[in-house]
């Protein structure tokens, strides 16, 4: 399973974010539109670009660059950096 990279089109952060990832080549990565899936859409719509894990867990969000995935490889990847929640959180 790869990580997945929620965008939107138009997103230019989206697109610095996904030359970030693929630049780091640490892991693959596949481009998603947030606005595909409604629960997407409604926890992450609005703080894209988001990189979630093969399980779902939210890794990182809003400007993701060299140094964020640097702090996010240095924690083994799986700690949850920026925009804190996970697939379970509610926005309630």
């Amino acid at each position: 399973m790869s990580y997945r990279l929620l965008t939107r089109p138009g997103c230019e952060l989206c697109e610095d974010a996904a030359l970030a990832i693929r630049f780091d080549g640490r892991v693959e990565v596949e481009l998603v539109d947030v606005d595909s899936d409604p629960d997407w859409k409604r926890r992450y719509g609005d703080r894209i670009p988001v990189l979630l894990d093969p399980q779902g867990l939210l890794l990182l969000s809003g400007r993701i660059d060299a140094e964020s995935l640097s702090a996010l490889w240095s924690r083994g990847g799986s700690a949850i950096l920026r925009g804190a929640g996970s697939p379970a959180d509610s926005d309630d």
